[in-house]
């Protein structure tokens, strides 16, 4: 069982993929699914971690540098990035209140995750 992402990508990286391996067989959409939950926990981490501690709200533009390793990312890249993990078009237009909205579920929904 693995604790962190560090520890998971570390493994994944030696994982062997074999010609006739039955169970690269229909993998995609598994694998997809697995790094979608994932990504979401993890974008879950970076919006908590660069919440404004005054005012609670969040950071976006910081919570994807974070998230992205990028420092540079700038503009509306930030929500495109975001977008593309929540599955919205990446030039979705979403208004704050419902950003925020839908960010405080996702981190309630991590936050439980990680009291279970």
């Amino acid at each position: 069982e693995y604790q962190t992402i560090g520890e998971l990508i570390s493994h994944l990286k030696q994982v062997q993929v074999f010609a006739g391996d039955e169970s690269v067989k229909g993998c995609k959409p598994l694998l997809e699914q697995a790094l979608n939950d994932l990504l979401r926990k993890a974008l879950a981490a970076s919006l908590e971690c660069c919440r404004n501690g005054l005012t609670k709200e969040f950071n976006i533009q910081q919570s994807m540098r974070y998230l992205t390793g990028n420092q540079n990312l700038g503009g509306v890249e930030p929500g495109r990035v975001l977008n593309e993990i929540l599955g919205h078009p990446k030039s979705a237009k979403i208004t704050k209140e419902e950003r925020a909205q839908e960010l405080e579920a996702l981190v309630e929904w991590w936050m439980a995750l990680n009291q279970s």
